[in-house]
């Protein structure tokens, strides 16, 4: 799990700040997640899916993708241009 001063960020968090990097907006700029998807059920599927499990959804003019892997959790954001 990434850390941020000294903290673990939940994969929700890990989900906003990519997808804040990707847009090249501040976070603070971003709609809240729940609009797309709700993040603790977000956070939940990574805890409990086995490994190949994988979750799509769109946000802020991205796709994101969270996949469960034996090595850890990827979350790979594209940006689709619209918002």
């Amino acid at each position: 799990m990434l850390q941020t001063d000294g903290e673990p960020l939940t994969p929700s968090d890990r989900i906003i700040k990519t997808v804040a990097h990707t847009r090249d907006v501040p976070r603070t700029d971003l709609p809240p997640l729940y609009d797309a998807l709700d993040p603790e059920a977000i956070d939940d599927f990574v805890t409990t899916a086995e490994a190949g499990s994988q979750l799509q959804f769109e946000y802020f003019g991205t796709s994101v993708s969270v996949s469960v892997r034996e090595s850890g959790v990827g979350i790979d954001v594209t940006s689709t241009g619209r918002h």
